[in-house]
């Protein structure tokens, strides 16, 4: 059986010492990061089998990192732990129910966590979405002169692109998704990328958004919410 691994979310104090210490005590593998802003980097690389929040860091969160963790963990097991200093103890929050924790960590560890198949986070469902997207070669080249292309499914972190003339990979691209009330552009990881005529596959190209303002981000997570949730009830 592969070892269970957790990524906890904690900033450095006294807190932090006490959940690292239930860690060691149990048999798991853990990675830390010290805010929320942190979180996406951390799981687009490793695979997790669940995730530990601290809540006073979640709660110290600007409103897009605090979207950005309903984003994110809708597709992880969650237990939110609080630190006690009166009593040097650990609590935690799961499903609404409050538990002390050795018990509680160590279940939330053995059975949710073991039971999850660990992703990353570009294993994530991607929403069917069209966006009119335009497609520049530098931040500031005029839109007039921008390559029209089209969104075939979008994430939180990226999207596949269609277009009869994908980039190369590790090639500079910019878009403006034209629905989106904030047009800055957006720098693109062109990660891979499907050539006209080599298959029977739309042509195009993956990318990873490099960053994203604090509005797209918050649009766009809106965004996809209100489509997940439509085809979900379907």
């Amino acid at each position: 059986m592969e070892a269970v691994r957790v990524l906890l979310v904690t900033v450095r104090g006294k807190a932090r010492e006490a959940y690292l210490r239930r860690l060691d005590s149990l048999a798991v593998e853990y990675d830390v990061v010290e805010s929320v802003d942190s979180l996406e980097t951390s799981l687009l690389d490793t695979a997790y089998n669940g995730v530990l929040l601290d809540v006073p860091t979640v709660i110290r969160s600007s409103a897009m990192e605090k979207a950005k963790v309903r984003a994110l963990l809708e597709y992880y097991p969650v237990m939110r732990i609080r630190y006690l200093a009166e009593s040097d103890d650990v609590h935690g929050l799961t499903d609404g129910q409050t538990a002390s924790l050795p018990s509680s960590i160590e279940e939330f560890i053995q059975q949710d966590c073991a039971r999850f198949q660990a992703r990353a986070v570009r294993a994530f469902r991607r929403c069917s979405l069209v966006f009119n997207a335009l497609l520049i070669n530098r931040p500031d080249s005029p839109l007039s002169e921008a390559e029209k292309a089209y969104t075939v499914n979008v994430s939180e972190t990226g999207c596949f692109i269609a277009t009869v003339a994908p980039p190369p990979c590790g090639q500079p691209r910019y878009l403006v998704l034209c629905e989106l009330t904030d047009k800055t552009p957006i720098p693109l990881d062109v990660r891979w990328r499907i050539i006209w005529g080599e298959a029977m596959r739309t042509p195009g190209f993956g990318a990873r958004f490099l960053t994203l303002t604090e509005s797209q981000k918050l649009e766009l997570v809106a965004m996809l919410a209100t489509a997940r949730n439509t085809l979900d009830s379907d």
